[in-house]
């Protein structure tokens, strides 16, 4: 999956615990609660962080994950970048994931640590 609001929304749901409505419209941060008027509540796209295209907000991925447990490995290279979670209390090594930035990287592989088949997205 590319870098974008899509990935973003995914990011937002799967690994930092954001939450949709009851009409699938609108995405909450874990903190809030529904809007009770709909037309009035923020939408996806002006609400979400662009986690896999802004490095400084891809970083609150990693403090999150570190912070549940999770060792990380960052290497950047001018090709790409490659990232890798491993699970909390294992001696696992990390499941690593390549992506064209950083922040598209951290995002692939958060998604990869949390149980999302990212070769189907």
């Amino acid at each position: 999956m590319e870098a974008g609001r899509e990935l973003d929304a995914l990011v937002a749901k799967k690994v930092m615990g954001w939450h949709r409505d009851a009409f699938d419209t609108y995405l909450y941060p874990p903190d809030r609660i529904e809007c009770p008027d709909r037309y009035r509540c923020p939408f996806i796209d002006k609400e979400t962080p662009g986690y896999s295209t802004d490095v400084a907000v891809a970083w609150t991925i990693v403090r999150k994950l570190v912070g549940d447990g999770f060792k990380v490995d960052i290497s950047d290279y001018p090709s790409n970048s490659v990232v890798g979670f491993a699970p909390p209390a294992t001696q696992d090594d990390p499941d690593y994931v390549c992506g064209s930035t950083i922040s598209h990287a951290i995002c692939l592989a958060a998604l990869k640590a949390v149980g999302v088949d990212i070769d189907n997205l």
